[in-house]
């Protein structure tokens, strides 16, 4: 039987809680930063005015790019823990660390690994060249001679994110995978077929045995051993 309209809804909002669950932010990061429309080296750039910045600040016209930097000092909280950095800026960034590039934020990039292991007053500074985005031609079929073709721009134009470090929950993050893995295979399956019935029931017996308001670290986390016994 397919799902009734309250089970879509209630799948749908678990699924989407679980995603914010993977990540337990532990503090605000102040950045400082300049913009430029130049191609800047990390040392061309680092020879530019750093300016504090707060989260909302204007910034993000096309082809231009942003140059932050900011540092994180581990409180007692991120001891063993798996430490991220959430920094996105911009459409896209490139993120350096001591030196070296750490790794890059995007649309399907969202964290980086500063350490599996954290050790409360490890100190962390990192350096971000963030691109803002470009007009682009939108596929739409043919224009009449003369007419410009319709564009969207990708620009950013949104202001300075927010950014923080925080714990990494990698079983709260799996749990993720495999509930949202399990519900796009059902939608694209016969809704009457078994395959999909015992699908739902496996999601619907997750809703209910996964209390998502729970404290993350302690019970939610412990809860999920429920949930590999079904």
């Amino acid at each position: 039987m397919p799902l009734t309209p309250e089970w879509q809804n209630r799948i749908q909002r678990w699924q989407d809680v679980l995603w914010q669950c993977c990540y337990l932010p532990l503090d605000k990061i102040v950045l400082s930063g300049h913009t430029t429309f130049e191609h800047l080296s990390p040392e061309q750039a680092l020879q530019r005015e750093f300016i504090p910045i707060q989260p909302g600040a204007a910034w993000g016209r096309i082809w231009e790019y942003g140059w932050f930097r900011g540092a994180v000092t581990l409180p007692p909280q991120a001891g063993g823990k798996r430490i991220v950095l959430r920094a996105l800026q911009g459409f896209e960034s490139l993120v350096w660390m001591d030196g070296k590039v750490a790794g890059s934020f995007g649309p399907a990039h969202k964290e980086i690994t500063l350490t599996p292991c954290g050790r409360p007053g490890e100190h962390y500074e990192f350096l971000m060249e963030a691109y803002a985005g470009h007009p682009v031609v939108v596929a739409g079929g043919p224009t009449p001679f003369g007419v410009p073709k319709p564009s969207e721009t990708w620009a950013f134009n949104g202001g300075l994110n927010e950014s923080t470090f925080g714990i990494w929950l990698e079983e709260v993050y799996q749990l993720a995978v495999d509930f949202t893995t399990l519900h796009e295979l059902r939608d694209g399956l016969d809704p009457l077929s078994l395959r999909v019935a015992e699908v739902d029931r496996g999601l619907m017996d997750a809703t209910l045995i996964v209390d998502v308001e729970l404290p993350v670290q302690a019970e939610l986390v412990g809860s999920l051993d429920h949930t590999r016994s079904k």
